[in-house]
């Protein structure tokens, strides 16, 4: 057979080169220009032109089509059998949008739909509408189904072996519940059943659509399968391809996914735009297993749904090698859903799936670099219940250390069993984690040892329902010392009657150093909030406070400051911040102009003045710098000399909107 495909003369820009193992300070806006040229490199190290390039339609012809856009070909087999015709690559098989392509009914887990072993390939779509499909799932004709006259209400039709979940056609993203007896499938509507002997599927319809005869409910089915596309070769593309139902086990996980790009050592891919629901432990995935390294870009993809077969280990977007080295960047993915509904699992306490994860083989082998910029998790039902999380870093004890970087997440959570964001050697800038529900007995919120930071980030958190008395927000496991640092940010804190929540509740000696400065801490509800009980905190400074059981004298903070209202997510309180940063940060924030007259930077928690530095060239910044930039107007603390003391109260209360009371409002300003 000859295939004829259609040519181009591909002329690829390379993007200007970065360093992707020496990022500036998150903290500067070299960062985020560092970024960009980085991400821009890999997009064009695996460009979407290729040399020739192939077409597929539903309506094409294996036999009498070219390939080219007017006579496409049809089908996957075609498309595999080029791939393998083409050893040396760079070549694009593009997929007709508003087109589906099946996996047969008889496939089997070691099927794939396509996978590309050869160099530069593109994987990609053409036309217009929604995005070309490749499923696992099989229709289900409607009159096969049956009522089951033992089980009024439920139907059943014979189906293929080791199905393993079914799906409303017309709304797939409206999951089906798996349940394990038809007792659990009999109690709750829009539910299935499989019984593996008798290969019967039951249903329990939606009440909308109480009877499958009539077609009103396209319903599908899926079975043990390998991967969607998997991409093995070095500067491979998968863009704007929607893959569903691929390596869903039922009993255990499978490592087959909707999107696998399978790359090792210096090998690179990416994936564009891709979909992914439906799939096994995850759906979107970079791996090396057996291996090391691989440099994959995940950018504008979106993911969800995982099978529930191995608790706490669901994560939706996944990056793995065995022996460490990876790179791996989510650039603005979202994880719209979590794990599946199922019986096997308590939905009422906890949906316990991760949205972003990066991990290695061990600990002694980490990854070279993780980044998820701009990623989100919406909410909602099925959500994911964790943020995003790297494992198995290089150690960073400061922010210059750092390789694995997470900026401007946005993650609306639910119940969940715990939440880590403040995680070992990474850095989270710019985040907000919002409606955060902890409910079961684990009382903490970052376990562990964990020497990250986050930065300018907020965390609100309902406890409301929480059923344990006691809450700490970091945890170190037994003879471990914590060491996460928590700068600029928000805890939005939500309690019920009985329940104490303090920075750590287990033994204060654990957290010796942690820190937290220049944070806002705002709680409400019936509980109690006794952040530093029992214990000096040595690295707690410059933090403000509203609603805490003890008075502002009483904290181990040399500068806290006890609120007298409550500030809300989202509201900007007046005033300059002692924590400078050279930098135009990225994130929610505006210019604005400070209660000292300097025009500085101001985010939904507090401001950020990059405008004062090292005023006096001491080599350090401190109020000293503040006092000579602004002069206090007065004598504020009542000791006769009007010196940079009087700046710090001038600063500490107007940093957070606090009224001023002066000590002799009557005297003239003078000058040190």
């Amino acid at each position: 057979m000859v295939f004829v495909a259609s040519l181009c003369i591909v002329a690829v820009s390379p993007a200007r080169a970065v360093d992707p193992l020496a990022p500036p300070l998150v903290t500067t806006p070299a960062w985020q220009t560092w970024y960009d040229k980085l991400l821009a490199m890999r997009l064009a190290e695996c460009p979407r032109e290729r040399s020739a390039t192939f077409h597929f339609a539903a309506d094409g012809d294996d036999i009498s089509g070219d390939g080219s856009i007017g006579n496409p070909y049809r089908t996957l087999a075609m498309a595999r059998a080029i791939a393998d015709a083409n050893p040396q690559g760079d070549i694009a098989l593009l997929f007709r949008r508003g087109d589906t392509w099946r996996m047969p009914t008889d496939a089997t887990a070691d099927d794939v739909a396509l996978e590309i072993t050869a160099p530069d390939v593109t994987v990609a779509d053409y036309g217009t509408g929604p995005k070309p499909r490749f499923t696992a799932f099989n229709p289900i004709e409607a009159s096969t189904w049956q009522p089951d006259a033992a089980n009024p209400g439920l139907f059943f039709t014979t189906a293929a072996p080791d199905t393993t979940w079914v799906k409303d056609g017309n709304a797939p993203l409206e999951p089906f519940i798996q349940t394990f007896s038809l007792i659990e499938c009999g109690d709750r509507p829009r539910s299935f059943f499989y019984e593996p002997v008798s290969m019967r599927l039951y249903v329990n319809p939606p009440p909308a659509h109480p009877d499958p005869r009539t077609g009103s409910v396209a319903y599908e089915a899926t079975r043990p399968t390998g991967s969607g596309v998997r991409m093995r070769g070095d500067g491979g593309r998968v863009e704007s391809i929607s893959a569903w139902g691929f390596g869903m086990w039922f009993t255990t996980p499978s490592q087959n996914h909707g999107i696998d790009l399978w790359v090792r050592n210096a090998d690179r891919a990416v994936a564009v735009e891709c979909e992914s629901y439906y799939g096994s432990s995850h759906c979107i995935v970079h791996a090396a297993s057996g291996a090391s390294g691989g440099i994959t870009t995940f950018s504008g993809c979106e993911a969800g749904l995982t099978t529930p077969n191995i608790p706490a280990n669901e994560t939706v977007f996944n990056a793995f090698s065995q022996g460490g080295g990876h790179q791996v960047i989510f650039d603005r993915c979202i994880a719209r859903f979590g794990r599946l509904p199922s019986t096997r699992w308590n939905y009422g306490t906890t949906n316990d799936a991760r949205s972003f994860f990066s991990h290695a083989g061990s600990a002694g082998n980490p990854a070279a670099l993780a980044i998820a910029m701009g990623c989100s998790t919406p909410g909602g039902p099925y959500t994911p219940a964790r943020p995003v999380a790297f494992n198995s870093m290089q150690e960073a004890t400061s922010l210059e250390d750092v390789r694995a970087f997470i900026v401007d997440e946005v993650f609306v959570g639910g119940l969940t069993s715990s939440v880590t964001p403040a995680q070992s050697n990474v850095v989270a800038f710019n985040c907000q984690y919002l409606n955060i529900k902890p409910i079961v007995t684990d009382p903490t919120f970052s376990t562990g040892a964990p020497k990250g930071f986050e930065i300018n980030s907020v965390f609100q958190l309902d406890l409301s329902e929480h059923v344990a008395n006691s809450f700490g927000l970091y945890n170190p496991a037994p003879n471990q010392q914590s060491r996460a640092t928590f700068l600029h940010c928000h805890f939005d804190i939500t309690t019920r009657p009985g329940l104490e929540v303090r920075l750590d509740f287990d033994n204060p000696n654990r957290s010796f150093f942690a820190t937290v400065r220049n944070t806002l801490f705002t709680h409400r509800g019936g509980g109690s909030f006794v952040p530093y009980r029992g214990f000096v905190f040595p690295t707690a400074a410059g933090n403000a406070y509203f609603g805490a059981t003890q008075p502002d004298t009483a904290f181990a903070d040399p500068t806290g400051l006890a609120l007298s209202s409550d500030i809300s997510i989202g509201t900007i309180p007046a005033g300059t911040s002692e924590l400078a940063f050279a930098a135009t940060l990225s994130g929610p924030i505006r210019p604005e102009l400070d209660a000292i007259g300097n025009v500085g930077l101001r985010t939904t928690i507090g401001p950020i003045d990059n405008t004062i530095g090292d005023v006096n060239n001491d080599g350090r910044f401190d109020l000293d710098d503040i006092y000579q930039q602004t002069q206090s107007p007065i004598d504020v603390d009542g000791n006769g000399i009007i010196d940079s003391d009087d700046t710090r109260l001038v600063v500490r209360r107007a940093r957070w909107g606090e009224r001023l009371i002066l000590n002799d409002p009557a005297s003239t300003p003078s000058r040190r």
